[in-house]
């Protein structure tokens, strides 16, 4: 798969998805030297990616099912999608393609697209190293509506540190994004 791929990935954002805790996986995302950022709150955009998967691979079964092929996995077509997806579909977000956005030049465009369209109307309080915040919960399926969002014990932020255009807080033993703290 990562030789179709023709560029292995440098990290992977998500939510904390089970298969990716895994030691096998996580042993060959070390041994691969590709990092893992979780978070617990939902991707968002992996999230409407995922939907813009499901329906392009759903067109193509359905087309070869109307047509009577035999033996269909799906598996099949992930190089085709991925060709579509990454070179003929123009983002909403970035106004071009992602093959497009990977070119040097564009970079700055990518960025602009995405701050003018980046919604800003949520207002964290600046967090540094020593303060005190709660944590956001992990997902639970059976969470009422009434449960809490975040833990009742409030946790030391232990270290901030800036990568790949985010900044993580070292709070509990664990790296975390703003948006799962609260002051």
């Amino acid at each position: 798969m990562l030789n179709k791929m023709k560029k292995k990935p440098t990290f992977i954002y998500s939510d904390e998805e089970g298969a990716l805790t895994s030691n096998d996986v996580q042993g060959y995302l070390k041994k691969e030297k590709i990092e893992v950022i979780m978070t617990r709150n939902h991707a968002h955009f992996v999230e409407r990616f995922i939907r813009t998967f499901k329906m392009m691979l759903r067109k193509r079964l359905d087309n070869d099912i109307k047509q009577g092929k035999d033996n269909i996995q799906w598996v099949d077509y992930i190089f085709q999608i991925m060709l579509t997806y990454n070179n003929k579909n123009e983002h909403n977000s970035i106004e071009m393609t992602p093959a497009e956005a990977r070119k040097e030049d564009k970079q700055l465009d990518v960025k602009l697209n995405l701050e003018l369209k980046a919604k800003r109307d949520r207002r964290y309080p600046d967090l540094k190293i020593g303060d005190k915040v709660k944590i956001m919960l992990k997902y639970n399926k059976m969470k009422k509506e009434h449960d809490p969002l975040y833990s009742d014990t409030k946790y030391e932020i232990e270290k901030i540190e800036e990568k790949k255009g985010l900044t993580f807080f070292f709070v509990n033993g664990r790296m975390r994004l703003r948006n799962e703290l609260l002051k």
